[in-house]
């Protein structure tokens, strides 16, 4: 009996089990290893700048603008040509107190717009003195701008369109515009000085601008405008939208920019010119090599 007991713990050393389904143990970590570092989270990119009050949004060509696209915008009127100083509006070479006046219209949006159909007139009430002057097929670029001149008496320079047909180009003397001509044959047709209305239509008759001055009221040109602004009274020059906004104002020329008018440039458009690349400084001539005088003479 003191053999067989002395014999169980050796038989139980010698026996092993191994627990069901036991997971292998992981390996562990080296000393060295860095520690896992979480992936870095993108960057928050900054929403896009809010247009400016009287600015058109340019990147998404929507409000502010004073108008819906497809539609042009009226910017500047010459309803009183100056008596004195600067008046040759056209730059046929003489002032003409009817055929000077002008009606500036931009394309605000920034995709091009077709002006067939659309028209200007006065607030004339009566149909034989209405000044009118309805656009040919013509496509106007984005932020492109238009002139259109009463014409009366007038031998306007550089490519020139009328209600038949568009310019051939732009018009280099109105800082590249479309220049056309409504060609009146009267100086009874124009706008009066002491109030009246440029307004313009749409090609299905929608009232879409008035601009109103002096004693012009609110029947001048019709009834129900989309846009109905008012314009200051002057006979020193134009008259001039200050933007293409909805919160935009009519101003005097002359306080914008101390001239009389400007047709075909429209200021919140222009291209300005790349400024100048800074002069490089001179560079100094090579000096040429030092003869050793060490070295041996051939």
């Amino acid at each position: 009996m003191p053999i067989l007991l002395a014999l169980i713990p050796s038989i139980a050393l010698s026996c092993s089990f191994d627990p069901p389904d036991a997971a292998p143990a992981k390996p562990p970590a080296p000393k060295d290893a860095a520690p896992e570092k979480p992936a870095p989270k993108p960057a928050p990119q900054p929403a896009p700048p809010p247009a400016a009050p009287g600015k058109a949004d340019p990147l998404h060509d929507v409000a502010p603008l004073a108008v819906a696209f497809p539609h042009p915008l009226i910017t500047e009127v010459l309803y009183a040509v100056p008596s004195t100083g600067e008046a040759d509006a056209n730059k046929d070479g003489k002032r003409e107190v009817s055929g000077d006046e002008f009606v500036e219209l931009v394309n605000p949006h920034d995709r091009s717009i077709e002006l067939r159909g659309y028209t200007i007139t006065d607030g004339s009430p009566s149909a034989k003195t209405t000044l009118r002057f309805t656009f040919p097929a013509f496509l106007l670029p984005p932020h492109a701008v238009v002139v259109v001149f009463n014409g009366h008496d007038s031998k306007i320079p550089g490519p020139v369109g009328d209600s038949k047909s568009g310019p051939a180009g732009g018009n280099e003397h109105f800082h590249h515009a479309s220049v056309f001509t409504m060609r009146i044959a009267s100086t009874r047709i124009s706008f009066s000085n002491a109030g009246d209305a440029a307004c313009l239509r749409a090609p299905d008759g929608k009232l879409l601008q008035r601009v109103r001055w002096g004693k012009a009221d609110d029947k001048a040109g019709g009834t129900g405008f989309v846009l109905d602004e008012i314009a200051p009274t002057t006979s020193k020059g134009s008259v001039q939208r200050d933007g293409p906004g909805k919160d935009a104002a009519w101003k005097g020329h002359t306080e914008i920019d101390s001239t009389p008018f400007s047709p075909g440039t429209f200021a919140p458009f222009e291209t300005k010119p790349a400024a100048p690349a800074a002069p490089m400084p001179p560079t100094s001539p090579a000096s040429a090599p030092t003869k050793d005088p060490k070295a041996a003479t051939p």
